[in-house]
């Protein structure tokens, strides 16, 4: 028994003395800031005519991997299987397939190596050697980033093609890549002299092509001549979808009569074939603008064969063909929506501006009860001169100028007699109404009480729908605000540009305001914020800003951004100052 408790108390030190001889990271003490250094590797840096299966690498410290394929990125691509593996402070790579002849390689590690402790990569580790008699030593370098905003491509892959290359980004890898990093820059090095196609564009999923449905991407036009090393050769992307627009589907779904398309439309037309005067109801589904709703008002029994021409943003066009045909359906009509967005009114200003984005088509308007209040006495209507509709009639822009008096100081005598019973001659409305008198508003409905406050009235059924159903009432609140509560920016441009929009851009990358060739102006009554301001060439002279066509190789116009002279893109708007930035010139 004495012997078992022997053996016993023997197995129990030793499994002690096991665990304290564990290896474990060392706790205490200054943090490992230093990254691992490269003490050699095989082939050697720069090293000619290499024949090997095998890469390796020994560091001055113990290391591990991080996303090893995902991070080294190998120049130029090699399709051939390899097996990274790691111990201690060695990194192997194997391939399975010998490298080509005469090719130099080179090996952009990033952070795909580590130490143990802390994280750390190498700075900017890089391998370059051949497996013919010489190096290639071209390079590129450059910046990468988005048209639109300015902000850097981060993570976007920068590619290289052949010029006699017959893939593209979207239909195979490149010869060359590399990836940008955070700030948007990428540089190429050891590239052997050709003429290139170069493209950036962001890859998602990693598979060294782009799917221009929900990727962005760049190029640029011209046939890159690489005998010299080029340097910031600075490429924007942005969002376009180059699939070729078609309309996949014509149904009825429910109360309505749909299209729909494989991508966004930007604009499309509908024609009854034997009927070219009938106007036909529709609109956008959805902010994807990728379904078109028919409405049934159209004055046919039997189908209607109807044309259909739609444009995406390429302004590439189809043209297709719809039966459409209503049958009977006991589901019911989709809620007409009518939201209404009002701006401050400044009371120098004096305007009165709102829009409402109906859900479906407007058909008909009342003027009964559509009307402006400020107090009982100072009531005015609304009607179609006050109205601007976009070409579907689901979109209404309001726009109402209000007396000078009401801004002024309200002595006794100044007060305007304007009774709330004075009558106004009616105005034919584009969509076949009228407005009525002011006395007929005040007969048919309940003047409003004077302690309201200000705000516009748009009585229910104001508006029918093309399904015949009536809006609900609108009444909004009117915001006003002193001048003094804004600010004012003082431009100048200095350009021999002929066409150009100068635009003001807020924190979201919102268009606040807008000029068109203006050499000197304000952007006046611009709350307090931080904007940007950013100047679109309109170089073919179109009135328009055209975003490129990669397809048939057009870039886009360019876009610029202003930068102070401390090199600051943000200005800083505070109430009742006025801003002088430096001159913008370009």
């Amino acid at each position: 028994m004495l012997n078992v408790f022997k053996f016993s108390c023997l197995v129990l030190l030793s499994l002690l003395f096991c665990k304290c001889a564990n290896q474990t990271q060392p706790t205490g003490g200054p943090q490992d800031e230093e990254p691992p250094e490269l003490e050699s590797s095989k082939p050697a840096q720069g090293e000619l005519n290499v024949e090997t299966r095998q890469v390796e690498l020994t560091f001055n410290e113990a290391i591990k991997l991080n996303s090893f394929k995902e991070q080294l990125i190998i120049t130029p691509r090699i399709d051939a299987e390899y097996t990274p593996r790691y111990r201690k402070n060695k990194v192997i790579i194997d391939f399975e397939d010998p490298l080509s002849d005469s090719t130099t390689y080179t090996f952009n590690f990033r952070e795909a190596i580590q130490d143990i402790t802390e994280g750390n990569a190498p700075d900017n580790l890089k391998l370059a050697f051949s497996t013919g008699h010489y190096l290639d030593s071209m390079s590129i370098d450059g910046k990468i980033h988005y048209i639109l905003t300015n902000d850097p491509g981060t993570d976007i892959t920068v590619a290289l093609y052949t010029f006699d290359d017959t893939l593209d980004i979207f239909t195979g890898p490149p010869l060359y890549f590399t990836r940008t990093d955070e700030e948007g820059y990428y540089s190429f090095e050891n590239i052997k002299v050709n003429q290139y196609k170069i493209y950036a564009f962001a890859d998602g999923n990693k598979n060294l092509t782009n799917q221009s449905q929900s990727e962005s991407y760049g190029f640029s036009s011209q046939l890159l001549q690489l005998d010299t090393s080029v340097t910031e050769l600075n490429i924007p992307v942005q969002h376009l979808d180059v699939r070729e627009l078609e309309m996949q589907s014509d149904r009825q779904s429910g109360t309505v009569y749909i299209l729909k398309f494989n991508k966004h439309v930007t604009s499309y037309s509908l024609e009854a074939e034997d009927h070219p005067e009938l106007r036909i109801s529709s609109n956008f589904s959805d902010d994807t603008h990728q379904i078109i709703n028919i409405y049934n008002n159209i004055p046919i029994a039997d189908s209607l064969t109807v044309f259909v021409r739609a444009y995406d943003s390429l302004q590439t066009e189809v043209i297709d063909t719809a039966y459409v045909k209503f049958e009977e359906t006991r589901r019911k009509p989709a809620e007409f929506k009518t939201p209404l967005s009002l701006e401050k009114i400044i009371t120098d200003r004096r305007l009165v501006n709102g829009v409402i984005n109906f859900s479906k088509p407007v058909q008909r308007i009342n003027f009964d009860s559509t009307y402006i209040y400020i107090d009982s006495l100072h009531i005015y209507p609304l009607d179609s001169t006050h109205f601007t509709w976009n070409f579907y009639k689901d979109k209404l822009e309001i726009s109402y100028l209000l007396d000078k008096s009401l801004f002024q100081e309200k002595q006794e005598e100044e007060i305007p007699q304007e009774p709330a019973s004075q009558s106004l001659p009616s105005t034919p409305d584009s969509l076949g109404a009228t407005s009525p008198a002011l006395d007929s508003l005040n007969s048919e409905e309940s003047p409003p009480k004077p302690e309201q406050p200000p705000h516009i009235y748009l009585a229910a059924a104001s508006f029918i729908s093309a399904e015949q159903d009536s809006s609900q009432l609108v009444k909004q609140e009117l915001s006003f605000s002193k001048p003094e509560q804004f600010g004012t920016i003082i431009v100048e441009i200095q350009t021999d540009e002929p066409n150009y929009f100068i635009q003001l851009l807020d924190s979201k990358n919102q268009v606040v305001q807008e000029t068109y060739n203006l050499a000197n102006f304000e952007f006046k009554y611009i709350e307090p914020g931080a904007y940007r301001m950013r100047i679109l060439i309109d170089s073919n002279q179109n009135g328009q800003w055209d975003a490129g066509n990669i397809l048939t190789n057009t870039e886009p116009e360019p876009i610029l951004f202003y930068y102070s002279s401390t090199d600051e893109q943000e200005i800083t708007i505070r109430a009742n100052f006025e801003i002088v930035p430096d001159p913008i010139t370009f």
